[in-house]
């Protein structure tokens, strides 16, 4: 049901309750109805431009949202989180937080609402589940929300993937490096523009007689 929807089901109640009240001015009872549509109009369109708004900002927005009750369930999705993880919004709502990222435990739900509670927020790194199988590289910033008595979390993540892989890469060509470095069959000492020893191969620990485990 729509905001339109609410309103009319919200006025036909009142109108009904003000019926069944006995007025003996009727010019008054009118004007209370009139009263009470004019303030319900002016609602309506206060809560229609509000959730056109945040409409618009999860649309609009680049990262991946999707919005979860407090069981996991996504309510909500924003088109970046179709695209990201290649699931239809619908498909989103079915599978919800669990078909996401299925490595997750049972109770993380609970345990996320203990570590953080209402209004708290949390940012973590972890891996999501494409439509295809794949997966994707994310680093999430979960949000808190309350609305009346109802619990939801706001999941806005966004696609490490080129982190992870100039990380990956930095790593493999440091191992490379590390290598190298202690293959060489001369003594090699590297220093900072300071002269602070950085590093130190084998062959140099051997000459200078340091320990294996030795340290700069």
């Amino acid at each position: 049901m729509n905001i339109a929807e609410n309103l009319n089901e919200l006025y036909n109640q009142a109108q009904a309750a003000i019926n069944a009240l006995e007025f003996s001015d009727q010019p008054a009872r009118h004007a209370l109805i009139s009263g009470l549509g004019e303030t319900l109009a002016r609602i309506g369109e206060l809560a229609f431009t509000h959730e056109n708004f945040h409409h618009g900002l999860l649309q609009a927005s680049p990262d991946a949202i999707t919005i979860h009750l407090d069981s996991g369930a996504i309510i909500d999705a924003n088109p970046a989180a179709e695209r990201t993880f290649g699931y239809s919004r619908a498909e989103l709502m079915k599978i919800g937080l669990s078909g996401l990222n299925p490595a997750l435990n049972t109770n993380h739900m609970a345990l996320w609402w203990q570590r953080v509670g209402d209004g708290g927020t949390e940012v973590s790194e972890t891996q999501n589940r494409r439509s295809d199988g794949s997966f994707i590289p994310i680093r999430v910033r979960s949000i808190a929300f309350q609305v009346g008595t109802r619990r939801f979390i706001a999941a806005i993540a966004r696609d490490i993937s080129d982190e992870s892989a100039r990380g990956k890469a930095l790593a493999e060509s440091d191992q490379r490096f590390n290598e190298l470095f202690s293959a060489i069959d001369k003594g090699v000492m590297i220093h900072s523009p300071e002269q602070r020893l950085l590093a130190i191969n084998p062959v140099a620990r051997r000459i200078l007689d340091l320990p294996v485990d030795w340290t700069p």
